[in-house]
């Protein structure tokens, strides 16, 4: 059995509204779906493996389709491949980090994609990988990537794009938004 601090498993229901312009490729119809969530550290691994432990994998497999229109169901999965300088720096390996990057986590996305059915969509597989480099507390997350294509299905918008991310963990600024379900 894993510790509870250490994997974490979760069901994500969605709901996707259409605020767009179609001219612009923009989504036309409402689609629902879902994700299923993990993501597993590796504090728990033995002394000898140490400089592992601020590994981490986390991923996500998911399915939505159109609420209404013609049906194309969209199927999707990513891995992530994650080291935290934080944690070694904290838990591993006190001193090593130098304090300017020690909120700094580089990362390899694996990430596929495929329309099921699709009345003007291709169904054909699309690959992409992207590394990249996270900046994060327990606040605020910059992340900033590169995404390859890799194949001809994912070079639709051109073989390499620059993908960036602000997040913001709104339970952080306040705490009544932190509330669990299962506590």
């Amino acid at each position: 059995m894993l510790p509870r601090h250490e994997f974490v498993f979760t069901v994500n229901p969605s709901l996707e509204l259409p605020v767009g312009s179609s001219n612009i490729g923009s989504e036309s119809h409402p689609r629902a779906g879902g994700d299923l969530l993990f993501q597993k550290g590796f504090g728990d691994l033995p002394d000898s493996l140490s400089m592992r432990r601020p590994a981490g994998i986390e991923g996500d497999a998911g399915w939505e389709s159109k609420v209404t229109g013609a049906r194309d169901d969209l199927v999707s999965a990513d891995l992530e491949l994650e080291y935290s300088l934080n944690y070694l720096d904290a838990k591993v390996a006190g001193g090593s980090v130098p304090y300017a990057l020690r909120d700094l986590t580089p990362h390899l996305d694996f990430d596929y994609a495929q329309y099921l059915s699709a009345h003007r969509n291709s169904s054909q597989l699309d690959f992409e990988l992207t590394p990249g480099i996270a900046w994060l507390n327990s606040t605020f997350e910059i992340n900033l990537s590169v995404q390859v294509a890799l194949n001809r299905a994912s070079s639709g918008s051109g073989a390499v794009a620059f993908v960036w991310l602000l997040g913001v963990s709104y339970d952080q600024l306040v705490p009544a938004l932190g509330w669990n379900l299962f506590q």
